[in-house]
């Protein structure tokens, strides 16, 4: 187990952990103009999700990796997990964040700021960022795996 953890190469959006708790991806319409990308984090929207674009907008989950296609545009259905206690999926690090480890808590960019992606995570609170009960349990280059403990 150890070495198929520590060997393995993650892609935004895989499924680290589904299946040993109540994870649950659920399909959803995107309804927004932004493609959606996986590894991110999405908003609901009135029948699906859209891609987020306020701080005010409520969390869907993350775009769960397809193996077809690396975005969903308007009007195609996409896997959008929702982390329960003890899953994990890993997701986008947003650009510029260098110093994110295991235990930190994961804040959403909600807008795109600079070069940081809406979607994306970053490690501290800000005026565009979305705070949740994630954790950082793993990070490899420009990806974290994270969970809800």
């Amino acid at each position: 187990m150890a070495f198929a953890m520590h060997t393995a190469v993650a892609t935004a959006g895989n499924i680290g952990k589904g299946g040993l708790a109540n994870s649950k991806a659920i399909a959803y319409m995107n309804e927004g103009e932004t493609p959606l990308v996986a590894g991110r984090f999405v908003a609901l929207s009135e029948k699906g999700v859209k891609a987020l674009t306020a701080k005010t907008d409520t969390l869907a989950g993350v775009v769960v990796r397809n193996v077809i296609k690396d975005e969903t545009p308007k009007g195609q259905l996409c896997d959008v997990m929702h982390i329960g206690t003890a899953d994990s999926i890993w997701v986008e690090i947003a650009q510029g964040v260098e110093d994110l480890k295991r235990g930190d808590k994961v804040y959403v960019q909600a807008q795109k700021e600079n070069e940081k992606e809406a979607g994306t995570i970053v490690k501290s609170k800000g005026t565009n960022t979305i705070e949740t009960d994630f954790v950082v349990i793993a990070v490899a280059g420009n990806l974290a795996e994270i969970t809800r403990l």
